[in-house]
């Protein structure tokens, strides 16, 4: 008795499963570990019906069988699996993702000033973003996503598109005016604590 070739009678020549044909097969020595020394093993050649020639042991014949398709047809359905609207490239897509990291709870810990901000529920999608935009100022390459006076939540309503330059000194406008008043707050603290020791 000879020695066993795996995957010899499972796949014949001119048959096709789904989208393969099976146009050859090969015998060759197994190096895998997993398979006893001196064993062949079966190599398959297959055309699948995009026109893509491939070859492949049983073994991966055996998943490509599953998928029923080629390596390259199953790579484009996964792709097709995963794209929801086909517009990750665009601008606007990196403007609504970033303020939708800004409304995580990880983002929040590391920056004090995003704690308590939302995200509106309508604004969860990319395409309920696209179709309830803030009203004012059309989005343009270049502008960015803000919030009014840099309070409250993300919302159609309480944002709007601005330049880079005008959100920096916006930015840098409310930052001095939470200075202030924590400075105010202090300087009344101090002046009731006085008050009260006389």
């Amino acid at each position: 008795m000879g020695k066993k070739i795996y995957g010899e009678n499972e796949f014949v020549v001119g048959t096709k499963i789904d989208r393969i044909l099976i146009t050859g097969k090969a015998f060759y020595m197994v190096k895998r570990k997993r398979i006893p020394k001196g064993c062949k093993e079966l190599h398959i050649e297959y055309l699948c019906d995009c026109g893509r020639k491939g070859k492949a042991t049983d073994y991966h014949l055996r998943r490509k069988v599953k998928t029923k398709q080629c390596y390259f047809c199953d790579r484009k359905s996964v792709g097709d699996r995963a794209r929801t609207h086909g517009k990750y490239s665009l601008p606007i897509h990196g403007r609504w993702n970033g303020m939708r990291t800004r409304c995580r709870e990880g983002f929040k810990k590391k920056m004090g000033k995003y704690i308590g901000v939302k995200c509106d529920p309508i604004w969860s999608t990319f395409q309920g973003f696209l179709d309830n935009q803030p009203s004012g100022r059309p989005y343009e390459k270049g502008l960015v996503l803000s919030r009014k006076g840099d309070v409250g939540n993300y919302a159609p309503d309480n944002c709007r598109w601005i330049t880079k330059s005008e959100n920096s000194k916006e930015a840098w406008v409310n930052r001095r005016a939470r200075q202030l008043l924590k400075e105010k707050a202090k300087v009344t603290a101090i002046s009731q604590t006085s008050s009260q020791k006389t």
